[in-house]
């Protein structure tokens, strides 16, 4: 037979003791032109036992997305001293990966660092860089005309058709 007070009291207790969790926004919080705020320092080893491991699940967020998660966990494990793996690091393209029905798809990227490896970190199987698009049509790009090219005699091979209706961008 089942008490009702015995399982109101389970209840009251396992709701007070939910672990919390931390939320760090890398930029401007933790770091300042990849250097560590002093004061941020301070704050975070007041997160970690005496093992150096972290008392509370912790997630870094940041709006960088000119690098893979990996590499900017290996940045913060070592400005830190502490082990932050890359599931822990959250960049401005990391929901990206949730639209999987583009991922058989040809996309366009556009951003700063190694876009196309980040699209296929992410799952993208086929992307076309801007890059691209601008050497096949140089006078869709208005803004810059000291680097428009002039147009070439020999026509460049032929883009696949872009079937993503979202364009995809990787913030810096």
């Amino acid at each position: 037979m089942w008490c009702p007070r015995l399982v109101q009291q389970t209840f009251r207790r396992l709701s007070t003791s939910r672990q919390a969790g931390v939320v760090f926004d890398v930029d401007g919080v933790l770091l300042r032109g990849g250097s560590v705020i002093p004061a941020a320092r301070q704050a975070f080893r007041k997160l970690l036992d005496e093992n150096n491991n972290f008392l509370f699940p912790v997630v870094f967020v940041t709006n960088a997305g000119s690098c893979q998660r990996r590499d900017k966990a290996l940045q913060l494990s070592r400005l830190f001293n502490v082990q932050i793996s890359p599931e822990q690091v959250i960049l401005s393209h990391s929901p990206l990966g949730m639209l999987k029905s583009f991922h058989d798809k040809c996309v366009l990227v556009s951003g700063q660092g190694p876009v196309v490896d980040i699209a296929s970190t992410l799952g993208f199987q086929k992307v076309v860089t801007i890059e691209q698009l601008i050497e096949h049509r140089p006078l869709l790009d208005m803004v810059d005309h000291k680097r428009r090219p002039e147009p070439s005699s020999h026509p460049p091979q032929a883009l696949p058709k872009i079937e993503g209706k979202t364009l995809l961008f990787f913030m810096v």
